[in-house]
């Protein structure tokens, strides 16, 4: 793995994803999405040509800030230290159903691998905001220190 920081080496010119307009129905909305998938895909090819990328998979997001319920949590009289702050999988797995669908169609191209942030901020059922009760999320989408900690394992064992 050579030249890995050579900035020279990666050529694109303008944004990844460019629209031309604003969308304002369903049918639109279906080719914006078809749009920028094509023209983001589009450009990750061309970064892989000639170097290796790792595209991370969306982050489970939740829908209230986590140390914020932690806390409020933690001041409810009924408060059982084994409940974690979660949302269902399967809300994540709605929530990014057609981007994680784009994605695996997608990326069978060369030199990209995925990098999957379920597999340590989640497990079969649930994803996690807390960890034995410490936040590992900042508010609602943004990894703390510890939470970041989980996403360089799996980004070491890519490497």
């Amino acid at each position: 793995m050579q030249n890995q920081t050579d900035l020279s080496r990666i050529t694109i010119d303008g944004p990844l994803v460019e629209f031309e307009s604003i969308m304002n129905n369903d049918a639109e909305d279906k080719i914006f999405l078809s749009t920028y998938m094509d023209e983001f895909f589009g450009n990750i090819d061309k970064l892989s040509l000639n170097n290796p990328l790792i595209l991370v998979a969306p982050i489970p997001e939740f829908p209230f800030n986590v140390p914020k319920k932690a806390a409020l949590v933690l001041n409810n009289e009924d408060f059982d230290k084994t409940d974690e702050i979660t949302i269902s999988k399967n809300e994540y797995s709605i929530r990014n159903h057609y981007f994680l669908e784009e994605l695996r169609k997608r990326t069978p191209m060369k030199n990209i691998r995925i990098l999957d942030p379920t597999k340590v901020l989640c497990d079969d059922r649930l994803c996690y905001g807390t960890q034995d009760f410490y936040p590992i999320y900042s508010d609602s989408d943004h990894l703390t220190y510890e939470g970041s900690k989980r996403l360089g394992i799996l980004l070491r064992d890519l490497l």
